[in-house]
């Protein structure tokens, strides 16, 4: 049981006792709501309660402001990381160097993944294309063309070299 229902149960069982040994008491709802502040203190604890929702609600409109503004430095510091790299490769490959090592890193320029480029869909045989919704299916084309078999309509990319970090 929610320590609010525990209240509430508590806040009855003190009620109903209440009226059971003064029955009058159901008579006079303003004495009845006074007596049992004064024996349980309902109101303090109703308004303890809505002091609490006001707070947490608080701390979700402020937690809601923190996100937005993490997501933004985490989008800032993921550009800036790429940049840095790209950077990085570019300056190594402006030095002639394809391997550097330090003790917290080693880097090395390596040829890229060959990615699928589709140059003409409308040619592209039905066997390389995806169901229900039709699009090419670049798995199936990608090892199709590294196997040496021609597909009409689609080609390997000239994979771009990159840059590689090991920290391990």
């Amino acid at each position: 049981m929610s320590a609010p229902a525990a209240v509430v149960a508590t806040y009855n069982r003190i009620k109903a006792a209440l009226l059971e040994n003064y029955p009058e008491l159901a008579d006079d709802a303003e004495t009845l709501t006074d007596t049992l502040d004064g024996l349980h203190a309902g109101q303090d604890m109703v308004a303890r309660l809505v002091r609490q929702s006001i707070e947490d609600k608080a701390s979700v409109s402020a937690l809601k402001e923190l996100e937005a503004t993490y997501a933004g430095r985490r989008s800032r510091l993921s550009a800036r990381s790429e940049h840095q790299r790209d950077a990085a490769f570019d300056l190594m490959e402006a030095l002639g160097e394809r391997k550097i090592t330090r003790p917290e890193f080693t880097l090395s320029i390596s040829k890229g993944r060959s990615s699928v480029v589709i140059s003409n869909p409308d040619i592209l045989p039905n066997e390389y294309w995806r169901r229900p919704s039709p699009e090419p299916d670049k798995t199936k084309i990608g090892d199709a063309l590294a196997a040496g078999q021609d597909v009409p309509g689609a080609t390997l990319s000239n994979s771009p070299e990159k840059l590689t970090v090991r920290i391990k």
